[in-house]
This record gives C-alpha cells, sequence and structure tokens, in this order.
C-alpha cells in the first residue's frame, strides 16, 4: 500500500492516509481479462468429432461412427427406450422416459469433448476422435 502524509499546520500533526493497491476498477478489468481468455480457450480449441461413445451406467454400450446418413439407434434402459439421432456429423437424443427431458432439449453435438447425460436413465454420450478412421491417416506416434 502506498503512503500519502500531508502536515496540518494549524494543528501541528502529520495525517497519513493508506491508498489501496487495488483499485474497483482493477478488480473488473483483471476478472475481464480472466473471462475473456477462459472463453478464446474453449472457443478456438473446438474439433470437429468423427465418433459417439455412449455409456449406460458407466458401461461402454457403443462406438458410433458419425460420418454417414442419418441413423436412428434405440438404446434399452430400466426406465425404458432411449432413441437416438446420429449421422451427417452430429448426434441428439430424440426421445427418452425421463421426466424433465433435458438431454433431449440440449440438442445435437458434434465437437469433441461434448457431453450429454441423462441422469435418471444413466445415460451419457460423448464426441471423440479429431478426424476420419483411416488407416493411412497420421497420429502423434506415427508422426
Amino acid at each position: 500500500m502506498q503512503i500519502l502524509g500531508y502536515v496540518d499546520r494549524e494543528n501541528g500533526f502529520v495525517l497519513m492516509k493508506k491508498l489501496p493497491f487495488f483499485k474497483p476498477l482493477d478488480s473488473i478489468i483483471i476478472v475481464l481479462i480472466l473471462v475473456v481468455s477462459v472463453w478464446s480457450l474453449t472457443f478456438f480449441t473446438r474439433e470437429k468429432g468423427f465418433q459417439a461413445e455412449i455409456f449406460i451406467k458407466a458401461k461402454l454400450v457403443s462406438r458410433l461412427s458419425l460420418n454417414g446418413d442419418e441413423k436412428k439407434f434405440i438404446l434399452p434402459s430400466k426406465k425404458g427406450d432411449i432413441h437416438v439421432l446420429y449421422g451427417e456429423g452430429e448426434i441428439r437424443i430424440l426421445h427418452a422416459p425421463c421426466k424433465h427431458k433435458i438431454c433431449v432439449k440440449h440438442g445435437a453435438i458434434s465437437n469433441t469433448r461434448e457431453k450429454i447425460i441423462c441422469a435418471p436413465s444413466g445415460l451419457l454420450i460423448q464426441i471423440t476422435g479429431t478426424g476420419s478412421l483411416n488407416k493411412d491417416s497420421l497420429d502423434a506416434i506415427t508422426f
């Protein structure tokens, strides 16, 4: 902290006033910089996925390729059937037996690390991969 002092000539004493290290505008600027940096990391690191992994109760049930025409897939669960539509680079849930239908309202996902979760059914769908499944494709090991 900076200290500002001045002398009161009438009374003969020194009055000291402490100035704060951060001013209110400084904290707003710091928060703004942090928000922009986190947003840019998530926005610019998105990659299109080519495969979806479907888990029910933490067990891998299926891996679906997102390439090609749209196809419908029905997953049986304890609560009822879950209707999944996948293809053309994305995947979505069309119908689920849960009460609030949050997983249906979520819409389609297509980028890696995106997920759709239906907690009542124990369902997790996540996008993986960053390219097509070619045997001629290069990866970090072969490069």
